[in-house]
């Protein structure tokens, strides 16, 4: 008697949940799948809804094509409108298929649909162009160093040279107030 009751408690848990219940199968077409394996999980609006069933590898410049399979307790939420997107757990985390929920104008998406996909943030692409940004502002920084030397330089001497002339000038003008006679209001 006690196992029987187990087994219906169990079995009705189960049912709540969706975990006896038939799973719809949807796919998502992406061009990367960032090392998304076979497997991974499926949220559905942050819910955990199933897993990955499988990846199929493209022919030339085909995308990748992901078998969903998703619990039909979550179905209702997943709309034609939803897209997937693959995500990861925190920085360095695990990576999922993320559905997001569709508008409640659209229709229901049906067991077997190509849901639209957004393809993956790639960090590693962002920290590449990143450091290639950086390599180039360096290279300009040491330029415009090189550059405000050389400014500094020629000003340095420009200076040295009005200099110069300005102490030939007072020497010429004492000497030339020496040769003259001062002027006393003739013309």
């Amino acid at each position: 008697m006690g196992i029987g009751f187990f087994t219906a408690i169990l079995f009705l848990i189960g049912n709540r949940y969706g975990v006896f219940g038939e799973p719809i199968k949807l796919y998502a077409g992406f061009s990367d799948i960032a090392g998304l394996p076979v497997g991974a999980e499926v949220r559905v609006s942050g819910l955990n809804a199933r897993e990955v069933k499988s990846i199929e590898i493209p022919s030339g410049a085909s995308k990748f094509r992901l078998t969903l399979q998703v619990r039909a307790t979550v179905r209702g939420r997943i709309r034609t409108d939803s897209v997937a997107s693959i995500e990861t757990d925190g920085l360095v985390g695990d990576k999922y298929v993320s559905i997001h929920a569709g508008t409640k104008g659209a229709p229901e998406a049906r067991d077997g649909a190509t849901l639209p996909s957004k393809e993956p943030f790639d960090l590693g692409a962002v920290m590449e162009k990143g450091s290639v940004l950086l390599n180039d502002v360096d290279a300009s920084v040491s330029d415009l160093h090189g550059r405000l030397d050389f400014a500094l330089d020629s000003v340095t001497k420009t200076v040295s040279h009005v200099d110069r002339l300005i102490a030939v000038v007072e020497a010429g003008h004492q000497s030339y107030g020496r040769q003259c006679p001062p002027n006393h209001g003739h013309r």
